[in-house]
């Protein structure tokens, strides 16, 4: 659906306006995160879980609706074949990825089940360039990385997409463990760093309209690293106010800089082109931020270890040379497993400075790479890009 969608928008609406219009269509794709915790927490704190998934049903009989009452008629275009090798191995290359990061840290990440995973992914993943540079018409058009501009995007929109994950997963987490928050008031400490969100987007389609994708894209980059950087120094006794404050900087950022990043990726294709890149972009967004998070929870969780090992070193112990818990009194028992509690929140918001530290530092290198992206967009290759309708 996002595939179409894009496509949809930029033959739809002219080129000089398409800032804009992808902006009203990156509302949905950023905001949707960053109001799940609120909506999500609310139905499943006060009414049932099972409705964050009932919910969709009468969303998705409107938008039919809709798309076929108010969806103009395009005309048909020549149809290409489908590129079946090439769908089996970029699919079974991809989920062999996708399970080993996922399970990694559960398995081992030198288990034989993890390794053979990640080999056969890669394998697969390699096949599938050979065939895809061979064919005619591929499912996936590799050969849109030959344009420096394209490939740069998609570098940036990896980057954007981790730190935009990354707020929306760790932050929650954060405040659901390391403060006892219900899911519902997690959702809520979030909510203001949504409505900066929603507000930044249209701003961000007339910025790309005005000055290209290098300055909306270098600038948010920054804003992201810098709300980043403020959560590195996470603690559970840390104030509402600042992690609020750092997430309205971390989601600005997104906001201003991910439309522009993506449109600029397809502002000098035609649209034959489009259509090909549309679904590249979309893949590269959804597997960046779908393998950094396994990725990051296994750095989490190592960082995590390393750490409580150090602390609890210096702990009451029931070794030997330590007196048994079995021998002190109740008070005593409460006190030292109160303090190991402590010390396990502490490694807790630890870890994550160090995630954040890590995430800030990805979003600021993002930030001197988008001062590589053009400046205003000359006029594509394709022309204005939109078509008539058939009435």
């Amino acid at each position: 659906m996002p595939v179409l969608a894009q496509t949809i928008l930029y033959q739809l609406v002219p080129r000089k306006s398409i800032g804009v219009a992808m902006s009203m269509y990156g509302l949905g794709v950023v905001v949707a995160p960053a109001v799940g915790p609120v909506l999500g927490g609310w139905l499943v704190q006060d009414i049932s879980w099972r409705l964050i998934f009932y919910i969709n049903v009468p969303v998705g009989v409107v938008v039919s609706l809709g798309i076929m009452m108010l969806l103009p008629k395009f005309p048909r275009g020549q149809a290409g074949r489908f590129d079946v090798p090439g769908f089996v191995f970029v699919a079974g290359g991809l989920t062999c990825l996708l399970i080993a990061f996922s399970e990694g840290s559960t398995w081992q990440w030198t288990s034989y089940a993890t390794l053979l995973l990640i080999a056969a992914g890669f394998l697969c993943l390699a096949i599938f360039v050979v065939i895809d540079l061979n064919v005619a018409e591929p499912i996936l058009d590799l050969r849109l990385f030959g344009n420096g501009v394209f490939a740069l995007s998609a570098v940036l929109q990896s980057l954007l997409q981790i730190g935009l994950f990354t707020g929306a997963f760790y932050t929650p987490l954060f405040l659901q463990q390391g403060q006892q928050l219900d899911a519902f008031s997690a959702g809520l400490v979030l909510l203001p760093s949504a409505v900066v969100t929603t507000l930044m987007m249209p701003f961000s389609g007339r910025l790309y309209d005005r000055f290209g994708p290098r300055w909306p894209g270098a600038i948010g980059s920054l804003l992201v690293a810098i709300g980043t950087y403020l959560l590195h120094i996470i603690t559970p006794q840390m104030g509402r106010d600042v992690i609020i404050v750092a997430n309205c900087i971390r989601n600005a950022g997104v906001g201003m800089a991910l439309i522009p990043v993506q449109t600029g990726s397809m502002s000098r294709l035609s649209l034959d082109r489009i259509k090909q890149a549309s679904p590249m972009n979309n893949l590269v967004g959804r597997l960046s931020s779908a393998m950094a998070l396994p990725l990051l929870t296994a750095f989490l969780t190592q960082q995590q270890a390393q750490q409580y090992l150090h602390a609890s070193a210096l702990l009451p112990s029931t070794s030997p040379g330590f007196p048994d818990l079995q021998s002190i009194a109740a008070g005593g028992q409460r006190a030292i497993l109160g303090l190991y509690a402590v010390v396990q929140d502490q490694v807790f918001g630890s870890g994550l400075d160090d995630l954040f530290l890590l995430t800030a530092g990805m979003s600021a290198i993002g930030a001197l790479l988008a001062l590589l992206l053009p400046g205003r967009s000359a006029k594509p290759a394709g022309g204005e890009g939109h078509v008539a309708m058939i009435e």
